[in-house]
């Protein structure tokens, strides 16, 4: 059956090259909002096979999301089933793309939300998934999301860092999520001086009020 020159666009957006991985460019979202309802159906399988392997995935699952609104039910529970692979079988950048989408459409319950995001919390890396969970800890945050973070302070890295930035955020001592003026204490939790960073963690838990 021949398709349709936009499915033709999508399609060919899905070949992600050296520019589009660098740039991070993702697909024709254009493309795809024009496709026909069984145009849509094909895509939607094509990106759940896919399981989540690279966020571009998860976002055109995200627009399939909210193109569907209101339509066939079974679309909708097709994509949002699709949404859930990604969130459990992604990459972390996937999953938490995933995350996001589910909880924007009201598709996860707020104890579930708060569990994977700590969980993704525990596993971030400065170029692994950490800046997309500070971004969902921002907007969602949560005791359970908070004390994920606290626990990525206990050890120095980067990561404690950042952690830390977030964390006098949420508790109205920072202006934003990583505020300069307070940089020479978040770089205490970095340190090689083991001493040194236990009376920083100890000094962090009680300025934003925490337990240890």
């Amino acid at each position: 059956m021949p398709t349709s020159p936009a499915y033709d666009r999508f399609i060919k957006s899905m070949q992600v090259g050296y520019d589009q991985w660098h740039d991070g460019i993702g697909y024709d979202l254009d493309a795809l909002a024009a496709l026909t309802a069984d145009e849509r159906a094909d895509a939607r399988k094509l990106l759940a096979a896919r399981a989540g392997r690279d966020w571009r995935d998860v976002e055109a699952l995200e627009a399939l999301q909210k193109l569907e609104a209101g339509t066939d039910a079974r679309s909708i529970e097709a994509t949002d089933a699709a949404l859930r692979e990604s969130l459990e079988s992604g990459s972390i950048d996937a999953r938490l793309r995933a995350l996001a989408a589910l909880r924007a459409a009201g598709k996860i319950a707020a104890d579930e939300f708060d569990g994977h995001l700590a969980q993704e919390i525990r596993r971030a890396q400065i170029y692994g998934g950490l800046t997309p969970a500070l971004d969902l800890v921002e907007r969602y945050p949560s005791d359970v999301a908070k004390r994920a973070l606290l626990d990525r302070c206990k050890t120095p890295s980067d990561v404690a860092v950042h952690c830390a930035a977030m964390l006098f955020y949420l508790a109205g001592i920072a202006r934003e999520p990583y505020d300069w003026d307070h940089r020479p204490f978040f770089l205490r939790l970095n340190g090689d001086d083991r001493a040194a960073h236990i009376a920083a963690y100890e000094e962090l838990c009680d300025r934003v009020g925490m337990k240890a």
